[in-house]
């Protein structure tokens, strides 16, 4: 491979770099002024950043690579220009162990673009970015703000290289707008809040009506209260919604009809604690800010879920799935309890409603008569918001009100128990206990 090494390349006028083959150039500096071309095959990379203004146009065939952090204040792809500023066919490579900025006061149009930023902190959006063909993201995040990364390719494999349970992603930090061609097709969102990774994909299974695109962002969980959600489904109620936050997915406009079903996945929901066939997604329309909005929106095993231990039920699947879903807002993932009166099972066997934990000896602990004929329960304590507070299997009447994170005595209130008896009649209980000190 022939290489061409130039400390500083100013384009201010027709430039025309016709090298074929493997030839590279590499320079701390780009600024174009003028027009330049840069032919299939060649690569070129830039260790200090890409400067447009005036009447700069690239028409770019072939690898642009820019490596480090730029000397054009602090910007690695400065467009000063138009949205227009570079046409071709061509891909443009972040690639640095070091943050990286794309600016300036327009947007910019790529056609690929390849993401390879290995640094903490990503790349930074100071303007949106369109993406023409395929946005590659092999390492590291694109932080938006309130910015957005633009893909107008309509297909699927628009967006490349994501994972669906890697531990370290590469994905969208904020704000995704994503095509649509309004035909049966699977789309996925690879975004994410705070520097963790949300993915959410859909599969359209049929649509009347025209889609142009979907916004997609995470974002948190705002003014809910659990005990305004009012959630049945085949015998279980939803108790709660997982605090980490939810997905938005909102198209243009709604589609006349539509079916489709949705993955969203779980993996970092460290706080949720969810069990296996106790969870599921749940929709609310995109403005909504209380839980009685919350709904199951297709509703029933066969309808909307799977069957017990089916695909998108299990913890270990890594992502909850709802079928044939008809319209497009808020998804949350839903902790459900089977519907039982449960406090009293039989003469000899009891769940109090209280406990008054203040060393005097009297319902000090969270006693459950006859609880010894299961040997190999499981007991679960939530708060309001549905964050566990103790675990026990085999519980062995041993709760006195603190919590198992911080050893500290509960504040009073009310506190929710899941009680698994794990026995040949798989009995699972549930009902609240209150905390009076």
């Amino acid at each position: 491979m022939k290489m061409i090494f130039l400390k500083k390349l100013h384009i201010s006028s027709v430039c025309f770099i016709l090298l074929s083959g493997n030839y590279c150039c590499a320079q701390d500096l780009l600024f174009i002024k003028d027009s330049l071309t840069l032919t299939s095959g060649l690569e070129f990379y830039v260790k200090g950043g890409v400067k447009s203004e005036g009447g700069a146009a690239l028409q770019n065939n072939g690898t642009i690579y820019i490596k480090t952090d730029s000397a054009f204040g602090g910007e690695d792809w400065t467009n000063n220009v138009s949205p227009n500023l570079m046409s071709g066919v061509g891909k443009v490579v972040f690639m640095s162990s070091e943050q990286q900025l794309i600016g300036g006061t327009d947007t910019t149009k790529f056609f690929n673009i390849e993401i390879i930023n290995t640094s903490n902190t990503g790349i930074i959006l100071g303007k949106s970015i369109i993406v023409q063909d395929t946005l590659f993201l092999i390492d590291g995040i694109v932080n938006t703000d309130t910015n957005k990364v633009i893909i107008t390719n309509t297909d699927s494999a628009s967006i490349s290289g994501y994972q669906q349970g890697a531990t370290t992603p590469s994905f969208i930090n904020g704000n995704l707008r994503r095509y649509a061609d309004n035909l049966n097709n699977s789309y996925g969102f690879p975004v994410g809040e705070n520097g963790v990774y949300y993915l959410q994909e859909i599969e359209i299974n049929s649509i009347n009506g025209i889609i142009n695109y979907f916004d997609s962002h995470f974002g948190p969980l705002v003014n809910h209260l659990d005990v305004d959600l009012n959630v049945t489904e085949d015998g279980k109620s939803y108790n709660t919604v997982c605090n980490e936050g939810v997905w938005h997915l909102v198209p243009n406009q709604q589609a006349s009809s539509i079916s489709y079903d949705c993955w969203s996945y779980i993996g970092n929901f460290t706080n949720c604690n969810v069990l296996d066939n106790y969870f599921a997604i749940l929709t609310r329309p995109d403005a909504s800010m209380t839980a009685a909005d919350w709904d199951c929106n297709n509703c029933g095993i066969g309808a909307g879920l799977n069957p017990d231990n089916g695909d998108g039920r299990l913890v270990s699947n890594g992502y909850a799935l709802r079928k044939n879903l008809n319209s497009f807002s808020q998804f949350g993932i839903g902790k459900m309890v089977d519907m039982q009166d449960s406090v009293v099972v039989d003469v000899e066997f009891f769940i109090p409603n209280m406990i008054t934990p203040n060393s005097d000896g009297k319902n000090d602990f969270f006693q459950i008569a006859g609880l010894e004929k299961f040997p190999n329960n499981q007991l679960i304590i939530m708060n309001r918001w549905g964050n566990m507070v103790f675990e026990s299997g085999p519980y062995q009447n041993q709760w006195n009100g603190q919590s198992q994170l911080t050893g500290e005595t509960l504040t009073n209130g009310t506190y929710f128990y899941l009680l698994k008896l794990n026995d040949e009649s798989k009995g699972v209980y549930t009902g609240y206990v209150e905390i009076l000190k």
